[in-house]
């Protein structure tokens, strides 16, 4: 089999191969035809769950998507439970087929999932941080993270499984995406404190939920690095403050294979920790966070057209930043979400807002009323 592989590697992929080939290859014989991805799934999965083994199962998968050049990846995610605890041998494996060519979606999705579970078993072999480099590689050199997905999502989490393998005492900021004119700042700031390396790894924790709302445990990690990293919340409000004040029209060269709206403040990768941050805030309010936190939401709210319609500039942030001031709910806080609500046109934040400054639900209707009076903004086209 070659391209890299150990011998153990090896033995390994037939081992799942024969064990489980003849699964993969009745999801194949099924449905022949390279648009039957969808309903190939169905199939896996059900082997799968016959199987108990759906790590040995994603191997045979792998090998056989990338030695047969009529099999197309999977377009969907297979309804698997994970191992919460994976071997760490299998994670480095599913990573290192990962960064083939012929996978994509599905395939380098389960692998990260495997291999950020192994990382959180404690530390990495030089196996599993050789695979993460090859496939960093691999999605930096083509062109697959030019899509939405492949940018926002998959070569961002690729680059902070990378960073949290860099030893302790190296800062390793390059999960920061360089296409906005944020991180520069950011760079400048981290390397400007007492401890960078601590500091890197404090961002890359608080730059982690990729859902929605962060969990339990990301608040918990949260408040003991607000309490262990010198200046963290200072760096925080520093941060979330050059938000506001940075350069939001993107330059030619950051445009490069991006589809890049004008004006462009955050990446998406970037948002992210900027959320992050306005998170973090929330366990260590003061009138100073409050304030930036507000401008923060105003800046973040602000409708650009982005074909085919208006969307907030951050909205990421733009929520954080609305949902800290609410929880700190401080006089400051109320006072800086009183002026947030007058001043923006987003009638979710509005309704966000409305109940933690004592509005009644006739009264919010009332305010998202008038601002549909007022009509859609000016389209910058015409």
């Amino acid at each position: 089999m070659g391209g890299g592989l150990t011998l153990e590697q090896e033995l390994r992929i037939l081992a799942c191969h024969d064990g489980h080939g003849g699964a993969v290859e009745a999801a194949l014989g099924s449905y022949p035809y390279p648009d039957d991805r969808l309903a190939r799934r169905s199939t896996l999965e059900a082997s799968v769950r016959e199987s108990g083994e759906p790590v040995a199962l994603l191997v045979a998968w792998m090998h056989r998507l990338i030695h047969d050049e009529t099999v197309r990846p999977l377009d969907a995610d297979l309804d698997v439970r994970w191992p919460k605890a994976p071997d760490p041998a299998d994670a480095a494996l599913v990573v290192r087929l990962a960064a083939d060519p012929a996978c994509a979606y599905y395939e380098i999705r389960a692998a990260l999932q495997l291999a950020e579970r192994a990382l959180a078993q404690g530390p990495p072999g030089d196996a599993l941080v050789s695979a993460l480099l090859e496939l960093r590689a691999r999605l930096e050199c083509d062109r697959l993270h030019s899509s939405e997905f492949f940018r926002a999502k998959v070569l961002p989490w690729v680059l902070r499984l990378v960073a949290a393998t860099t030893p302790a005492d190296l800062p390793d900021l390059a999960f920061l995406d360089p296409h906005d004119r944020w991180a520069p700042a950011v760079v400048t700031t981290v390397h400007a404190s007492s401890e960078p390396a601590t500091v890197g790894r404090a961002l890359l924790h608080l730059a982690s939920p990729r859902g929605g709302k962060p969990s339990k445990a990301w608040w918990a990690r949260t408040a003991v690095l607000l309490g262990d990293v010198p200046g963290l919340t200072g760096l925080a409000v520093e941060l979330l403050d050059a938000v506001t004040t940075v350069d939001a029209t993107a330059r030619d060269d950051e445009r490069d294979g991006w589809d890049v709206p004008d004006p462009f403040l955050l990446t998406p990768a970037n948002e992210l920790l900027a959320r992050g941050l306005a998170w973090a805030l929330q366990l260590a309010p003061s009138d100073e966070a409050c304030e930036v936190l507000g401008r923060v939401a105003l800046r973040s709210a602000a409708m650009v057209w982005v074909v085919p319609a208006h969307r907030m500039l951050c909205p990421k942030l733009a929520v954080a930043a609305v949902d800290a001031l609410c929880a700190i709910g401080s006089p400051a806080a109320q006072e800086q979400l009183a002026t947030v609500i007058d001043e923006m046109r987003v009638p979710a934040l509005l309704r966000r807002i409305g109940p933690h400054l004592g509005l009644t639900d006739d009264e919010v209707a009332a305010r998202v009323a008038g601002l549909r009076a007022r009509g859609p903004l000016p389209r910058p086209d015409r």
